[in-house]
């Protein structure tokens, strides 16, 4: 496996995804993993359809920038992505598309975007901030431990579930 500066792992869906058409085409050191991403994106960008689980802790936590996206319906409803939670669990600095409810969340762990000239600005500025990058990383990290922010999602869920 190649873990680069930049990391995006999701698969296409046979559609573009958010954040990747929103940074393409990019001289950045991008590395996506995933299916479906064939004919899509250009094949220098694709590293392969598939990080085995006890490999995604390193994958995430070697990386310089984690990219996450959500789907449209998640990002409106503030159905916050599993990514969110793993990447900053691995200690992963994190950019993503601004989905409600990331901050009330993520404090300002989780950078989010708007358009594409935001989203090539901050990955430049953390690119050559390391200092600020990992001081973000940290503060996700133990956001993510100090709320058991798992635990709160099960029971979140049970709830919905038995409608209590």
């Amino acid at each position: 496996l190649e873990f680069r500066r930049v990391l995006f792992r999701s698969n296409s869906r046979g559609v573009h995804r958010k954040i990747i058409k929103d940074l393409l085409p990019t001289e950045e050191d991008l590395a996506v993993y995933g299916a479906g991403w064939e004919g899509l994106i250009d094949k220098k960008y694709i590293k392969g359809e598939h990080i085995p689980n006890e490999k995604l802790r390193k994958a995430y936590s070697s990386c310089k920038i984690l990219l996450c996206d959500h789907w449209d319906d998640m990002r409106d409803k503030g159905f916050l992505s599993n990514r969110l939670f793993d990447g900053l669990a691995c200690g992963a600095f994190i950019i993503s598309d601004n989905v409600k409810g990331a901050e009330d969340v993520f404090q300002d762990a989780v950078m989010t975007y708007e358009d594409p000239g935001e989203l090539q600005s901050l990955i430049g500025y953390y690119l050559d901030n390391e200092t600020e990058r990992i001081r973000r990383a940290k503060v996700g990290l133990n956001s993510v431990r100090k709320q058991e922010i798992y635990q709160k999602r099960l029971e979140n869920l049970l709830k919905i579930i038995y409608l209590e």
